[in-house]
């Protein structure tokens, strides 16, 4: 379990480690399936106290003070949604209450909020939930004093990420300004964001709230983020096998996350590339490595299951029967009561359900006739339209920008409804070609008469320059090496031979060089499978890799190569809480290393590394290391 203590100022609001170092952007982190215990140490910070937290002056604000506090984690801290009565609720007992309300995920048990038409809000404790079809049905035990109409609003709860309450928080010492909690990352709800879509991380917010009396006096939030466990620190990180080098689900699924490719087989006999059902086991290596697979690992198949029961539904009690035990579940709900036709009120038009006004208008206003005033313009109610109803008005004649009457031209027809047409057989002059009669466009080449005689600029042409030819312009070219111009103009080319370059003379690449080229990550490729995490030396050649050293990430020459398999260690090769892994090579050519809990530290010794868990859980340590040019199986 995973201690933290902090150290929160009431007076600025930063946060301070428990070595007294400012938090600043740090995250609190916790995987799934942990625990943690999280002390917070609320203090007043003065100037007088020293680097050294325990001498951080307490917050003694709840000194005497009878105090309750709460803990939540969450993505979203809203904590309920909104929904709306499926059903009315009547006056009296109440035994199940359904509820209109988007898909989350809630607890088993709690309470919902009933709010009537003034805001009165009532808490109703339920002891199970279903959903289906779009709703909520809650099973209460309530007796009402008044009715709920349908429609009314309700507040469901919505689960928790993670919380503390009860046994799980430890305010003995609030009058010190001290908290201890207790929070367990497992949860339905973080099963439903992580596991099930096997997303690596979720971002969320830890909420203290401490109350007295029951008001708030003082609340503090921090981000929070919660990590899948099948996710890993180094993505080309491994874990071990399980024991008898069966592999476990997290195994196999962290297999498909890292640069790794895989074959299958039933026997062990013949190997393909797609896996099967009828598959009892796989291999693996190195994407794009060139290298052996290695040894065949088998798979779990657990025993096939016996065949499961059909429901059937009892036709004297229409309950849900498995086999020969009546489940006492009803097969189908209740009958539904019949529902209200809207109607309309006569006075003011509103459309009403019942006797419930919906203040909803279902018919428009009668609209005013216009009529002809004694002035002879045209009236709407008692508003002039300044429009003259009789024979003097004349209208006018239409363009771009208003609206009048037109003339029917060319090409144009009407009907005697007025409707106007554009005649179907226009006629279009087509563009002239070589066998086309058609139009033609004047170029600066030619002039042309009042009658449309075509002329050339200049008689014989004398005038025209020919253009140099360019990628997208027709033109004249001159004659260049390994080219030959016949008296009749016959442009050929030069016969060249090329042969395959070499590492002493140019020449063409082949197609085996050209594949393995292909093979390369590119730049781009490489800094992104690194993501940020191993710097690129400035300069590095052929036949080196980068590596971590003592002095940081260099460039090392592979005499012989990158092993195919980890140095894996494990739980028991921890001694005094720490993983010593030696090896002959100096202290410059540890190629890569994970685990799945970060160390405290990491030292590298001449011919070894010491990975330091004293502060860790060393139980579920799982890690391994890799070196270039060496043997296997160097742990302490």
């Amino acid at each position: 379990m995973e201690n933290t203590i902090l150290y929160y100022d009431i007076l600025s609001n930063d946060l301070y480690d428990e070595a007294g170092n400012l938090f600043g952007n740090r995250i609190l982190d916790i995987f799934l399936n942990n625990h943690m215990n999280l002390e917070i140490h609320y203090v007043a910070l003065d100037g007088s106290q020293t680097d050294d937290p325990t001498s951080f002056p307490p917050w003694t604000g709840l000194t005497d003070v009878t105090v309750a506090s709460s803990v939540a984690v969450d993505n979203n801290m809203q904590h309920a949604i909104k929904g709306v009565l499926a059903e009315e609720l009547s006056i009296g007992t109440v035994s199940s209450i359904k509820v209109t309300a988007a898909s989350t995920t809630i607890n088993p048990t709690g309470t919902i909020v009933l709010i009537d038409g003034a805001g009165e809000r009532l808490g109703v404790p339920y002891t199970a939930v279903s959903y289906a079809n779009g709703a909520y049905t809650f099973t209460v035990s309530v007796s009402l004093d008044q009715a709920y109409p349908a429609g009314s609003t309700v507040r469901v709860p919505e689960a928790l990420i993670m919380k503390a309450e009860g046994d799980d928080i430890d305010d003995s010492r609030a009058s010190q300004g001290i908290f201890v909690f207790k929070l367990y990352a497992l949860s339905h709800k973080l099963i439903e964001l992580l596991d099930y879509s096997n997303t690596s991380s979720i971002s969320a917010t830890m909420q203290h709230k401490i109350i007295s009396e029951g008001e708030v006096v003082r609340t503090f939030e921090y981000e929070f983020v919660i990590r899948n466990v099948l996710e890993f620190e180094n993505d080309s990180y491994v874990p071990a096998a399980g024991p008898d080098e069966v592999a476990t689900k997290s195994w196999v699924l962290s297999f498909y996350r890292s640069p790794f490719e895989y074959q299958f087989s039933v026997d062990k006999s013949e190997w393909h590339d797609t896996q099967t059902d009828a598959d009892r086991y796989y291999r693996q290596r190195i994407k794009n490595s060139g290298s052996e697979y290695g040894d065949p690992i088998a798979m779990v198949v657990g025993p096939k299951g016996d065949t499961g029961t059909t429901p059937s539904i009892n036709s004297s009690n229409n309950h849900w029967m498995l086999g020969d035990t009546d489940t006492g579940v009803n097969a189908t709900g209740p009958a539904g009561t019949d529902g209200l036709t809207p109607s309309i009120n006569a006075d003011n038009k509103h459309w009403v359900i019942g006797t419930q006004d919906t203040g909803i208008v279902a018919e428009g206003k009668d609209g005013v006739t216009p009529h002809i005033g004694e002035n002879g313009n045209w009236f709407i109610g008692d508003t002039d339209t300044g429009v003259n109803a009789g024979s003097g008005y004349e209208f006018p004649v239409a363009s771009s920008d208003t609206l009048g009457g037109i003339k029917v031209g060319a090409n144009l027809s009407i009907t005697g409804e007025g409707v106007l047409s554009a005649n179907a057989s226009q006629y279009e002059l087509p563009i002239a070609s070589s066998s086309t009669l058609g139009g033609i466009k004047i170029s600066s080449d030619f002039t042309i008469d009042e009658d449309g005689t075509l002329h050339a600029a200049s008689s014989g042409g004398s005038g025209y320059v020919l253009p140099v030819a360019t990628s997208s312009t027709l033109g004249g070219v001159k004659q260049g090496t390994n080219v030959t111009i016949a008296a009749d103009g016959t442009l050929s080319a030069t016969d060249t031979t090329y042969t395959v370059a070499t590492t002493s003379q140019n020449g063409l690449m082949s197609s085996n060089d050209k594949t393995k080229l292909d093979a390369l990550p590119t730049n781009d490729a490489l800094t992104t499978s690194l993501n940020g995490k191993v710097p690129i030396p400035s300069s590095i050649s052929v036949g080196q890799v980068v590596a971590k050293t003592a002095d940081g990430w260099e460039a090392v020459d592979l005499s012989s190569g990158i092993t195919s398999e980890a140095i894996n260690f494990t739980a028991s090769n921890v001694s005094e809480g720490k993983v010593t892994i030696n090896h002959n090579l100096g202290n410059k050519l540890l190629f890569g290393w994970g685990c799945s809990i970060t160390p405290r530290s990491t030292t590298f010794n001449e011919n070894s590394v010491v990975l330091d868990f004293s502060d860790r859980d060393s139980s579920e340590v799982v890690g391994f290391c890799w070196f270039s040019g060496s043997t296997q199986s160097m742990l302490s």
